[in-house]
């Protein structure tokens, strides 16, 4: 990968890192009201529900962007972590934070799949 791809990528990282935590900033905290109605106390839980994995993503996303981030400044960007093969420029287009080639990705989504959690998963396999 040519340097100026590297500066492009740590770009694109630093922008969406950047739109990540406005999203962050923007957030209802959680709020939890006594409800009397039932269907009330069931719409309330499912929406705080929703909005807890919402921002359960946004702060994971965060963490693998900061990761992208950090292994341009180790030179170490765009180089799988699992087999040490180059990353192809085409699934960085895709992921920019990816941090594992195509085959290595889905051994680790299949590992975790099979260890029900055991594992962290990508990070959004292209």
């Amino acid at each position: 990968m040519t340097e100026k791809e590297v500066l492009q990528f740590r770009f694109i990282l630093e922008q969406e890192l950047a739109a990540l935590d406005s999203r962050a900033r923007g957030r209802e905290t959680l709020e939890i009201a006594n409800e009397a109605d039932p269907l009330d106390v069931t719409q309330s839980a499912a929406a705080r529900d929703f909005e807890a994995g919402n921002i359960s993503r946004i702060a994971a996303k965060g963490r693998q962007i900061r990761e992208a981030i950090s292994r341009i400044h180790n030179g170490s960007y765009g180089e799988c972590e699992r087999c040490e093969e180059p990353i192809p420029v085409k699934r960085l287009n895709a992921v920019p934070w990816a941090s594992y080639c195509i085959r290595c990705q889905e051994a680790v989504d299949r590992d975790h799949h099979e260890h029900d959690g055991d594992l962290e998963p990508d990070r959004a396999a292209a």
